[in-house]
């Protein structure tokens, strides 16, 4: 099996967090569908166990395995390195989508 790169692998932890970010996005979207009520108390609720169970899963997709490597494999250098690769991937697609909207709301 073909070992990926570090750039690789960040990119692929960057869009993991991108394609889930993506996911929350539509759920608040539609939350007004997803609780029928207006109940203030539940819909604040839903947002905090939302956000928490989101800083779990972001974290887990960008630190995981740089813990492992920094634990398992004793690879500090790549694990601080992979971290910082996928946190320049991160802020690339942020800048491109900050880009393409700012583009969109000047040509409309």
């Amino acid at each position: 099996m073909k070992k990926l790169s570090n750039i690789t692998i960040g990119f692929f932890q960057a869009i993991g967090v991108v394609l889930y970010c993506s996911l929350v996005v539509l759920i608040m979207n539609n939350l007004s569908q997803i609780i029928p009520y207006n109940d203030e108390i539940i819909a604040g609720l839903f947002i905090l166990i939302l956000f928490i169970i989101s800083a779990i899963i972001t974290s887990s997709l960008v630190l995981a395995y740089p813990i492992y490597l920094y634990l398992e494999k004793r690879q500090t250098r790549k694990a601080i390195i992979l971290v910082i690769i996928t946190t320049l991937w991160l802020v690339g697609f942020f800048l491109g989508l900050l880009g393409i909207t700012s583009y969109f709301h000047a040509i409309s």
